[in-house]
């Protein structure tokens, strides 16, 4: 394949020709989330939660099957005859280092990445290679793993020192593999407060002098060893604020922004009124356009990135075409401004993928009783958008915590929010962790083989009218 790099606001291929990297992330493989795979809470309680029930030997095996079984060579050819060119690969660092042997890399992890590099590389799919799930948390929420809330990364040098080290790592693996189309520092960092859970404390303001440091600091390093490959880097505030974000400092580097936007999520009709804001395709358009993302592109002239957005494909159904109208009218936009894109995610239990298991599967008639209780309870904090049979419960709680609290500016609909997505996505996706477990104890390693199976491509679905939208997009690219 080609080397990629960067020529003023165009990613270029050997021959100085406009690459267009337009494909989506493989969400879920080497960093696990709860509403892709089907579980409750993090990655890492997971697995500890399924080694106490299933004994540490079958859990690991559950694991290493899911991983195996989860994206294969089968997916990259499909993803190639969608009319991919790129797909974006998020990384746990779990799956690469061990926490009791820092600096020390796992090569069972790098054998998979190479793998699925190879697999690329033989079907002319560019991978970018993200940090998902970055030592320390680069942010406060599930899907870095964090089952805390806080973000250390930005407290201790030590996790600084080790997210580094892992590029460095990474570079010396792949400086000299073109497949690889550049490394994506880390997903959405979000550097400027400790635990994110306003509204006492101002939301999403960055440490810009910190944020800038350690990008700077990755950047060179990697560079130190690896000249060649693009690097991406995320604005803050969960790639939304660009700000603050240091002006361009080196060869080769990509911005990314990330915005799930409300036609494509709704609740609501599209065209239509949705979140109190009336949508159509010239707001989105003038929407990206005013973005700190697209702003912070064009006066520095570098090319710009839209790693993730995706259509919320489990609302009210009949309300489905809105969003995948909402979604083709995004990704017009995405190609009428000349913006780089990747969308999440390719596979998942049912919200928002473009393939989903077969609910008639094994794997998810197995997870079926806990999928309803994390609906039901409003338990995963991403794609919540139904009903829930908790709502008035949290709702009188929010009012009891508003009595007790002298803090006149305390948002009811915040506060509201505040404990649907800490209070029920901590204590309650912990809850139903146990009883998922035990839903493959008793199980033969057959047995579990055979469910997992499930998430081979040939066993899912593909969510039609919204991947019909998607390749019509990456056909006219």
């Amino acid at each position: 394949m080609d080397w990629l790099q960067v020529r003023g606001n165009k990613i270029v291929d050997a021959a100085g020709r406009p690459v267009n990297l337009r494909g989506v992330n493989i969400g879920g493989w080497l960093n696990s989330e709860n509403w892709i795979n089907g579980y409750s809470g993090v990655d890492h309680e997971w697995r500890e939660i399924f080694a106490l029930e299933l004994g540490a030997e079958r859990a690991a095996f559950f694991f290493d099957r899911m991983v195996d079984h989860f994206f294969t060579e089968a997916d990259v050819k499909y993803i190639k005859a969608c009319g991919a060119t790129a797909v974006r690969i998020p990384l746990n660092y779990h799956l690469f280092e061990d926490d009791a042997r820092p600096f020390q890399y796992l090569e069972k992890g790098f054998a998979r990445l190479d793998r699925a590099l190879s697999w690329c590389a033989q079907h002319g799919v560019y991978a970018i290679l993200d940090l998902h799930a970055a030592q320390g948390y680069q942010n406060h929420d599930w899907h870095c793993d964090n089952a805390t809330n806080h973000g250390f990364l930005w407290q201790h040098p030590h996790f600084q020192d080790r997210v580094v080290a892992f590029w460095e790592e990474v570079a010396r693996r792949y400086a000299d593999n073109p497949t690889v189309a550049g490394y994506n520092v880390m997903n959405e960092p979000s550097s400027g407060y400790i635990n994110r859970v306003g509204p006492m404390i101002p939301p999403e303001t960055p440490n810009w002098r910190l944020l800038n440091a350690v990008y700077h600091r990755a950047v060179t390093s990697i560079r130190a060893i690896d000249p060649k490959h693009i690097i991406y880097l995320d604005g803050d505030a969960y790639a939304y604020l660009f700000e603050g974000l240091q002006a361009p400092f080196a060869d080769n580097l990509v911005y990314d922004y990330h915005w799930y936007m409300p036609p494509a999520l709704g609740p609501g009709k599209y065209p239509g009124t949705i979140g109190g804001q009336y949508w159509d395709k010239a707001e989105l358009r003038k929407q990206v356009m005013a973005h700190q993302g697209y702003q912070f592109a064009q006066k520095h002239n570098v090319p710009l990135w839209c790693g993730e957005f995706g259509c919320y494909l489990q609302g009210p159904p009949d309300e489905l075409a809105d969003r995948v109208r909402g979604m083709d009218d995004h990704l017009a936009v995405l190609e009428e401004l000349d913006i780089h894109w990747t969308s999440f995610t390719y596979k998942d239990v049912g919200l928002m993928a473009w393939i989903s298991l077969d609910p008639d599967s094994a794997y998810m008639r197995a997870v079926e009783p806990v999928l309803r209780a994390k609906k039901n309870l409003r338990v995963d904090m991403w794609c919540a958008y139904n009903a829930s049979t908790a709502d008035k419960a949290m709702r009188d709680l929010a009012a009891a915590f508003a009595e007790q609290v002298n803090q006149p500016d305390l948002n009811p609909d915040e506060n509201y929010g505040h404990i649907a997505a800490i209070m029920l996505s901590v204590y309650a996706s912990r809850l139903l962790l146990t009883p998922l477990a035990r839903a493959f104890k008793g199980m033969t390693e057959t047995q579990i083989d055979d469910a997992l199976r499930s998430f081979r491509l040939e066993h899912c679905v593909p969510n039609g009218e919204f991947l019909a939208v998607v390749k019509k997009h990456l056909a006219a690219g």
